[in-house]
């Protein structure tokens, strides 16, 4: 039978535990909180080296695992995944600073391995995007624009990108516009119903899988093959191979 004291102590001692996992949460809490800042810069950061463009990002936020604070450190996140989702991205050319973006994206959603965030290259699984708009130059464009004198930008600052390898992209309702080069004519727009794309290593195309409208004649697409390496200085010079069916088509 337990004496008056005892219960008193056993009950502070919930207390107290109670109160430090109280304490752990709000303290990994405000780790998420002040990572996202230094996250959202980093991945600005990359996104403007990646495609050299000028970058817009409205909102980034964190998850971190459901785990202890002193578990986290002590594996250095080993095994471990942190969530990220985002609205707003948008990316411009250097040479196109009042066009429109090179890419407009609503919002999007990945996992990234934890331990590959102190470990470069970043590992990200997957990444999901919805509400995607590509604007793509015509072809040579950007020679052009090199040919003219180019305004002075300044260098980014920070560390030199630590490298980030994305295994798999899906997409869902986006849109492809390819400009035409005579400013009279209409771009030519596809409606992107999903497009999946799946690295095959650093420096090499892309694998991908798409179902979309066709813009002219009006139709339906479904299309593999290979796309890239991104060509940043000239997006329409990107390498793009594979085959296609094209049904239901309003000749």
């Amino acid at each position: 039978m337990l004496t008056r004291k005892r219960k008193w102590i056993i009950a502070l001692v919930v207390v107290l535990v109670v109160v430090v996992l109280a304490a752990f949460t709000i303290t990994a809490e405000r780790v998420s909180a002040r990572i996202e800042p230094l996250a959202r810069e980093a991945a600005i950061r990359y996104l403007s080296q990646r495609f050299d463009s000028d970058v817009e990002l409205q909102v980034l936020h964190i998850r971190l695992p459901h785990t202890s604070l002193p578990r986290l450190l002590l594996t250095r996140g080993r095994g471990m995944t942190a969530h990220l989702d985002g609205q707003g991205l948008a990316m411009r050319m250097h040479n196109r600073p009042g066009g429109v973006p090179l890419f407009s994206i609503q919002k999007f959603q990945c996992d990234v391995k934890v331990d590959s965030l102190l470990n470069p290259p970043v590992i990200v699984p997957q990444i999901t995007v919805e509400g995607m708009e590509i604007q793509i130059p015509p072809r040579g464009e950007a020679q052009q624009a090199k040919s003219k004198p180019a305004p002075t930008v300044a260098p980014s600052a920070g560390a030199p990108n630590p490298g980030v390898a994305i295994q798999k992209v899906t997409i869902v309702n986006a849109r492809l516009v390819l400009e035409a080069r005579d400013p009279r004519r209409l771009p030519l727009r596809f409606e992107i119903q999903r497009l999946q794309l799946l690295s095959q290593g650093p420096g090499a195309p892309m694998q991908y899988q798409a179902a979309l409208t066709n813009a002219k004649p009006p139709g339906n697409i479904r299309t593999s093959g290979a796309f890239g390496p991104w060509q940043a200085g000239d997006p329409g010079e990107t390498p793009l191979s594979g085959d296609y069916r094209f049904d239901k088509a309003d000749l």
